[in-house]
């Protein structure tokens, strides 16, 4: 598996794969600082799993956003995760300041909104109804977005499934 992605990502992709440990309780404590555990449905992945740290305005949100990156759709589900930025939105208001995303450089809430817009600029671009043009549109609008392979090796293939 670890040498597939390799292969499809190229040199951006992680050198080893970390298999988690199930966390039973709501909260993690790491060297005295406790860690709130907020948990979100389907979106990049079936679940997510996001980390709040309540005493610096905290938000360590796994791939539920992402900063000035392609985001990785294989698993096709746009709908349900522009769903869970709303939920993210609410959570958010008034307790966060600073999101550590998925992928990309640490940033505000802004980049609720800015993940959101690329999810609705990713479901015009299918409208084309032609892989080629999708790609084109999303590299065109997104010219500097880092991690091209989510967009190209995973996303478009995954809504345009090679004939056979």
């Amino acid at each position: 598996m670890l040498s597939l992605l390799q292969g499809k990502i190229g040199p951006e992709a992680a050198s080893r794969l970390v298999i988690p440990e199930v966390v039973q309780d709501p909260f993690l404590e790491l060297e005295g600082t406790r860690l709130e555990v907020v948990e979100f449905g389907e979106c990049e992945a079936k679940h997510i799993a996001a980390l709040y740290l309540p005493s610096s305005k905290t938000l360590l949100s796994a791939d539920l956003v992402y900063n000035n990156s392609h985001l990785y759709l294989q698993e096709r589900h746009l709908e349900s995760w522009l769903q869970r930025l709303e939920e993210l939105s609410d959570f958010v208001r008034n307790r966060v300041s600073i999101i550590y995303p998925g992928h990309g450089s640490s940033a505000g809430p802004e980049l609720i909104p800015q993940t959101r817009a690329y999810l609705e600029d990713f479901a015009e671009a299918l409208k084309s109804g032609n892989a080629s043009a999708a790609e084109q549109r999303m590299i065109t609008k997104y010219p500097s977005y880092h991690v091209r392979q989510f967009l190209t090796a995973f996303s478009i293939p995954a809504y345009f499934p090679a004939k056979s």
